[in-house]
């Protein structure tokens, strides 16, 4: 073929048909510019089709990574509820709202309201999306926004919100033994994890407190208690809000995910 255009070139030139020439010469620019156009069509086809592959990837692992931390959260809010649960009960047998008092889960109660339970996002898919350099493929700017937000909130939000619970629970726990006999708590919480243990039930009675008591006209009597009570319950409110809006952007970014990923489906069909 380039043969072919050479004689072409050398019959032109010897036949001085130099109008003629200059048009071939143009035609032949014309077509190498083409092909050149062709070739980066093709790159650029080509390269968009590898970028969105890793991007689908990307978005897979978002979605197993997300609904993988649904499942956790459901676990730590049903651990929550049977914790506030403890609180509760203790405030209303504080406030003589209780006509039969349990003695057994009043002291359970009394021990565990300040147990701890923790959530805190996942971030492997999404650090293997910003490391990759890949997120800037995302064109859809609501789910790059709101992967950013989510994901800074485990930054500043937790730590923030992760003081305000602990402070309300170490004043409720070194306040709470003034109350207590020797060896009572230490006796329940081996006890008692051992117990929770088999069983992954909060309800599970420790028998071992028949052995101890407590005063609870002393605990009554005690405002300084009752202030420590409240505030755990509020740190452990504020805490479970904080856990529901963080839910909320779980399942916003899941339909974010699904969206796009749907969007590519047709495209590619």
């Amino acid at each position: 073929m380039i043969n072919f255009f050479r004689k072409i070139r050398q019959r032109l030139i010897t036949e001085n048909k130099f109008s003629k020439y200059l048009l071939y010469a143009i035609g032949e620019i014309v077509l190498v510019v083409i092909g050149i156009l062709i070739a980066l069509s093709i790159n650029n086809w080509n390269e968009g089709r590898k970028n969105n592959l890793r991007l689908t990837s990307h978005y897979l692992e978002l979605k197993d990574e997300l609904n993988y931390d649904l499942e956790r959260w459901q676990d730590l809010v049903n651990q929550l509820i049977a914790i506030d649960s403890m609180g509760i009960y203790l405030r209303s047998f504080l406030d003589d709202e209780i006509v039969a008092v349990d003695s057994i889960k009043l002291k359970r109660s009394f021990l565990s309201a300040g147990w701890y339970a923790t959530f805190s996002i996942s971030s492997v898919a999404y650090n293997n999306l910003v490391s990759s350099g890949d997120i800037h493929l995302i064109e859809n700017k609501k789910l790059k926004r709101k992967l950013g937000s989510i994901h800074a909130k485990e930054g500043w939000g937790q730590s923030a919100l992760y003081g305000i619970v602990n402070q309300s629970i170490e004043d409720y726990h070194n306040y709470r033994h003034r109350f207590t006999e020797p060896m009572m708590t230490r006796t329940f919480f081996n006890n008692n994890i051992a117990a929770v243990t088999d069983s992954q039930n909060f309800e599970t009675l420790d028998k071992t407190l028949n052995d101890f008591s407590i005063t609870w006209n002393n605990v009554k009597r005690d405002q300084e208690y009752s202030i420590k009570l409240d505030r755990l319950l509020e740190g452990r409110l504020t805490q479970k809000m904080h856990y529901y809006l963080y839910r909320e952007e779980m399942l916003e970014i899941l339909d974010l995910l699904d969206e796009v990923l749907n969007s590519k489906k047709q495209y590619a069909s």
